[in-house]
């Protein structure tokens, strides 16, 4: 691990910034983690309800910061900028031992160079994914952090071809995603039945996201009722989304749609097929060896924008991780009802397609390493935090 400049910090402080959902869950088992090996720490930073749970002291709740894509940060920038400042003010007084960063790159890149010229120790777990956009950011990386904990194989030789400090742990979803329900009984539980086929919605964790993809997929939806006899349709709620966001169609009662809540496991292993935004619930549903179909939708601008960095050919995480397209892939203005609900047919109606993609599934989830990711991170974190002890002991 490169040595930052000696500074005096407070050796039982540790600041982590998980401003995702997903971040949020993997933050927080992250923090408790490393409790057990250190119980003498204490945690600040930004989070949402699972890290508050887990004892952290929260400066600003995530919901504040949520937003996706170029464009639209431009609405958020001054909350972006309050929590931004608030950040630094408390990396300056505070001078923790170390500073804990979880994806969501456009903040935590800036906020770890801050930490860096403080001479504070940064640890990125769930690393930005430089490599698919923003190749020039790894020399920043390789400058501002100390180590980087890789949840993906292919990014450790990535990242060590810029010179950064790169470990791979492994995907710390493993741990987390399983069904805890039978089909009958996550059916009996929903008012569903175990005899039809099930359609499964997951249009995303952020309410930009659902106003975007939640009325194709019901219109999909509505299609395949036609085609399809006994076709049942459900869609994953986000707690902290709004349930109004879910009921924005008068003609709800056309699909007799279920809205299920705090089962998106047991929905994703039991549904037939899933309709489900791109990100990480692609790989929830690699890990489940469930059948998909992904769709991306942002602002025009933004999309544009991306397509001009891009460096990969596939947009959602399971082809990435795969190398290939193994799931379609439905993205901007090809996210049309008609032609997904085609392709969705194929997928329900030949049982070989079906087969194949279970199978390549169950190759992705292999790819993501071994179970026991968030304890590998949690021993790198309490290595840092001891090397760092050493390394200010032996200057003094």
């Amino acid at each position: 691990m490169k040595w930052v400049k000696k500074v005096k910090r407070a050796s039982n402080t540790v600041m982590i910034v998980a401003a995702e959902p997903s971040a949020d869950l993997h933050g927080s088992r992250l923090v408790a983690e490393i409790r057990q090996r250190r119980p003498d720490l204490s945690f600040f930073g930004i989070g949402g309800p699972e890290m508050q749970q887990a004892g952290v002291r929260l400066i600003c709740r995530m919901e504040e910061l949520a937003v996706i894509g170029f464009t639209e940060i431009l609405g958020r920038l001054p909350v972006l900028r309050k929590a931004f400042f608030q950040s630094v003010s408390l990396l300056k007084q505070t001078r923790p031992a170390l500073l804990i960063l979880i994806d969501y790159p456009g903040f935590n890149m800036i906020l770890a160079k801050r930490a860096n010229a403080l001479g504070i120790p940064v640890m990125y777990y769930i690393a930005p994914q430089v490599w698919a956009w923003w190749r020039s950011r790894a020399r920043q990386i390789a400058r501002w952090v100390s180590k980087v904990v890789a949840v993906f194989p292919f990014e450790v030789p990535f990242f060590a071809q810029y010179g950064v400090d790169v470990e791979f742990v492994g995907h710390p979803l493993l741990d987390v995603v399983k069904s805890r329900l039978s089909k009958t009984e996550f059916c009996n539980r929903w008012g569903l039945s175990s005899g039809f086929p099930l359609l499964a919605l997951l249009p995303g964790s952020r309410s930009q996201e659902i106003k975007r993809l939640f009325p194709v997929m019901l219109e999909t939806a509505r299609i395949l009722k036609r085609e399809l006899a006994g076709l049942q349709v459900a869609v994953s709620r986000v707690e902290a989304v709004d349930i109004s966001l879910y009921r924005q169609t008068p003609n709800e009662r056309d699909l007799e749609l279920r809205i299920v809540e705090g089962r998106p496991y047991e929905m994703m292993a039991h549904a037939d097929l899933l309709l489900v935004a791109s990100g990480t619930a692609t790989l929830e549903a690699a890990i489940l060896g469930a059948p998909m179909i992904i769709l991306y939708k942002v602002a025009p601008l933004t999309y544009l924008i991306g397509k001009a960095l891009a460096r990969v050919s596939n947009i959602g995480l399971v082809n990435i991780v795969g190398g290939k397209q193994i799931v379609p892939e439905f993205v901007q203005a090809e996210a049309r009802p008609e032609r997904i609900a085609a392709e969705a047919l194929e997928i329900l109606k030949h049982k070989d397609r079906n087969r194949i993609m279970r199978q390549q599934l169950a190759e992705v989830k292999e790819r993501l390493g071994p179970k026991g990711a968030t304890q590998r991170a949690a021993e790198i974190a309490v290595r840092m935090l001891e090397e760092a002890r050493r390394h200010g002991n032996a200057t003094n």
